[in-house]
């Protein structure tokens, strides 16, 4: 296995130590020369008597091998590679009494790589070093005679290896099987909270609950190993007790016994699914979702349709503190989007300096924050024109600005940020708030591939926002709100309100209805929204004097784009404060004045005829198409729209499902096809071998109703009933075949030979029985009994036998 470092991370801890002594400098080649010890470590959760609970041990179990750090020139920017040899183990740190106990109870572990301290016969204080990430430690367990004595093993050796991996594998998966079921029973918690979709389109708009894992790269969703966890993946407060620690606690209490009773054990999954039970999806319940993208085309959480434009930073949700829930604060900033068709070659001798930058009546989004009850404020941001090669957004946290270009995924005070890389310039972000359980998805550009856009240098610098409110805020997804107000008063729920909900009182009926130009910056809703949920003074000129409306005297009146937290005021001295407080199109005063606000497009667009023949019906694409006069705009904020359309439409659908098959998954066995779907009513699941083995078993199952006809109203949804499948080796297969056809031969000649040999013994038998009955004695060589005078009639006289058909022989008689 190879391993790979740069040798510039590693320093003489002597050379370091006594750097101001000696006078040595740092780029000193002889300061990185320094031997590195490659170590195992094992990580449990293990019962503490003495404080009697678990607690998390981190423990030294072996040094693999050492290594030299190299530090001639070419290494200061090359890294060093190296081979591992798994096979050999250069020194342990465990007794022969506790390699063979006490090391099968580090389920997981991990390597470092860190300079060597001299006599350190323990390996309980190691140096600084370089760390893996978490991986299974059973490459380690061998049996009792072949204890890494040697570094070459026989094929029989390896055999004997895996045969006891597997066997102790089994012994584990037991114990783990004991140890989790002590435990309380976390399941009870998982179903009745947050079920598993049905579909993926369901998980991907419920942003809250569920998002994209950043180290999945597989293509089968919902048969790889796939189950609920008890540990929390990412760590949780204060990251040091059971379950707490990011990736190891998972590891040890969820992905390793996985692989002990479903991977290296045989026939042992069925106990690793009755801990971790598959979800049936029955009990999931859709989230209200909701998006604002391009020229200000919003497409509310229930289901109201419109176009909004209108400057400034408005409270895009805000959901009062309740005793079940926190306070969620949520602000967007609305910009007015310049006229991108402004020659800027003409500077200096057809417009001023000023005139460059021209606002049009098209307002995008440029950012948004939020925030909930005890959690760090976030910003993601469009950076301004110019600057947006590198990064097309920032990010900032805590008024401190965040890079994602190594870790995708980072984790703060109850928030959880996810920047998908699959783009240059992190455009696609993930921000979920915790405890809330409200996420957003935040977008530059619609994500665009701006490289394989010649005419453009950079990405449009405008953001398109969708955002998941779960149920338990009482927000129906379809827009329902006949019963609101009772149901809220019942339940005791918070009035859930914004931009993104503009009126929670007035019941929506366009679900099934699409945006039309009347709903283009209509009269009858711009005020409301305007004196609603905009905050004061952060519009045009003369702003200040809105009035504020019935619906936003509960609502807050800070801005958060420039005002901070009071834990956060330390770091406003710092550039991010001027990045998130001022807009990122920065107009010339003369376009502010109350003279010059008739501003807009004096002309019109470049080809008016293919804006209908491009967009057709389609309103989001007729407006941003005239407006923005952009085709690549106007067509991704149709395909933005209708996909936001239909996926919400296949989301709030309910969906039957018959959860898990209950089969075992050996190996060599796959689904076929991978991606269809199997586990919702109808589905078809069928399972199959590679090319190297034949499926054998039932391996078709057929998800369907059962309905009881004596009680119409029960009825269940469950798989048709079958064997278990599995697989056997072609080469196997065909070794039966020959010996079924050389036996089935042998069985028919034997069964000839049986018959012929039965026929022979009746022939031989009745030949017999022929013989007796039929031979003729012959009386002239037999000696007659004297014939007494008188007769006895307890002795008749001797007759003599004549055949029974008269010949002439037998007509006369004898002489």
């Amino acid at each position: 296995m190879p391993i790979t470092w740069y040798p510039r991370n590693f320093t003489n801890p002597e050379l370091l130590n006594n750097l101001n002594q000696i006078g040595n400098r740092i780029s000193d080649d002889s300061l990185y020369g320094v031997q590195l010890g490659l170590y195992v470590i094992g990580y449990r959760e293990y019962k503490d008597d003495e404080i009697k609970k678990f607690r998390p041990e981190h423990r030294t179990l072996a040094r693999l091998a050492t290594y030299t750090n190299r530090n001639s020139y070419e290494y200061r920017w090359k890294p060093q590679e190296e081979v591992i040899n798994l096979n050999q183990v250069q020194q342990w740190y465990l007794t022969d009494w506790e390699r063979w106990n006490t090391l099968y109870t580090y389920r997981v572990g991990y390597l470092k790589l860190a300079p060597i301290r001299a006599n350190d016969l323990n390996g309980t204080e190691l140096l600084a070093g370089l760390v893996t990430a978490p991986i299974s430690l059973h490459w380690l367990w061998a049996p009792e005679d072949n204890r890494y004595a040697q570094s070459t093993y026989s094929q029989q050796e390896r055999d004997q290896r895996t045969e006891f991996v597997s066997r102790k594998s089994k012994e584990m998966c037991h114990d783990w099987f004991d140890e989790d079921g002590a435990l309380f029973n976390f399941i009870r918690d998982t179903e009745t909270n947050s079920s598993c979709p049905c579909i993926e389109t369901q998980a991907r708009l419920d942003l809250g609950r569920f998002m994209p894992h950043p180290r999945c790269s597989q293509k089968e969703y919902f048969y790889n190993p796939g189950y609920p966890l008890r540990a929390y993946e990412f760590g949780t407060p204060p990251y040091m007790g059971q379950f707490e620690v990011p990736g190891l606690s998972v590891f040890h209490n969820d992905y390793m016994p996985y692989f002990l009773c479903c991977k290296f054990a045989d026939f042992r999954c069925q106990m690793f699914y009755w801990r971790r039970p598959s979800s049936a999806c029955q009990e999931y319940q859709p989230p209200a979702t909701g998006q604002v993208a391009g020229a200000g085309v919003f497409n509310t959480i229930d289901n109201d349709k419109f176009i909004f434009n209108e400057p400034g930073v408005y409270n895009f949700l805000y959901i009062p503190k309740t005793v079940h829930s926190p306070e969620v604060r949520v602000q967007l900033r609305l910009e007015r989007y310049p006229n991108r068709k402004v020659d800027f070659g003409l500077l200096g001798r057809y417009i001023s300096q000023a005139e460059l930058v021209q606002p049009t009546n098209v307002t995008v989004v440029t950012g948004i924050t939020l925030e909930a009850s005890g959690t760090d404020r976030v910003y993601v941001i469009a950076r301004k024109d110019t600057r947006r090669f590198r990064y097309r957004t920032d990010i900032i946290v805590g008024n401190i600005l965040r890079y994602f270009d190594t870790i995708r995924l980072q984790r703060f005070r109850g928030v959880l940020i996810y920047v998908n890389n699959v783009e240059r310039g992190q455009p696609e972000i993930y921000v979920v708030l915790e405890e809330a359980q409200i996420g957003i998805r935040v977008r530059e550009s619609y994500a665009l591939d701006i490289d394989r856009l010649s005419m453009y240098q950079e990405s449009m610098g405008m953001l398109d926002v969708q955002i998941s409110v779960p149920p338990q805020y009482g927000v129906r997804p379809d827009g329902d709100k006949t019963r609101e107000t009772e149901i809220r008063q019942r339940y005791d729920l918070p009035r859930v309100s914004g931009l993104i909900r503009p009126f929670p009182e007035q019941t929506s009926a366009s679900l099934y209805q699409g945006l039309t130009l009347n709903e283009v910056n209509s009269e009858t809703y711009r005020q409301q929204i305007i004196n609603n949920y905009r905050i004061v003074g952060s519009g045009e000129p003369g702003s200040e004097q809105n009035p504020v409306g019935t619906l936003a005297q509960n609502m807050p009146t800070d801005n958060m784009f420039t005002t901070s937290k009071d834990e956060d005021k330390q770091f406003d001295v710092f550039p991010e404060a001027n990045l998130r407080s001022g807009p990122i199109y920065k107009m010339a005063p003369m376009y502010d004045s109350t003279i010059n606000l008739a501003y807009g497009l004096q002309h019109c667009p470049d080809d008016a005829s293919s804006i209908i023949s491009d967009c057709g019906d389609s309103v989001p694409c007729l407006y941003s198409y005239a407006l923005l006069q952009s085709k690549v705009l106007a067509l991704e904020e149709q395909d933005a729209w209708n996909t936001f359309s239909t996926e919400r439409m296949e989301a709030i659908r309910k969906y039957n499902s018959c959860g898990a098959i209950n089969i075992e998954y050996p190996e060599y066995m796959m689904k076929t096809p991978a991606l269809a779907s199997g586990y919702l009513q109808g589905d078809v699941a069928r399972f199959g071998c590679y090319q190297s083995h034949w499926v054998k078993g039932d391996h078709e199952y057929k998800c369907g109703i059962v309905v009881d006809y004596n009680q119409p109203n029960s009825y269940r949804f469950e798989w048709n009933k079958g064997s278990q499948p599995w697989c056997r080796s072609r080469v196997k297969e065909n070794y039966f075949k020959w010996i079924t056809v050389i036996f089935s031969i042998v069985a028919i000649i034997l069964a000839i030979m049986v018959v012929f040999l039965g026929c022979w013994c009746v022939k031989q038998r009745r030949i017999q029985e022929q013989r007796q009955y039929n031979y003729q004695t012959n009386t002239g060589y037999t000696n007659k009994g004297r014939i007494p005078s008188l007769g006895s009639l307890d002795q008749p006289q001797l007759t003599q036998r004549f055949p029974a058909r008269g010949t002439p022989a037998t007509l006369e008689p004898a002489r």
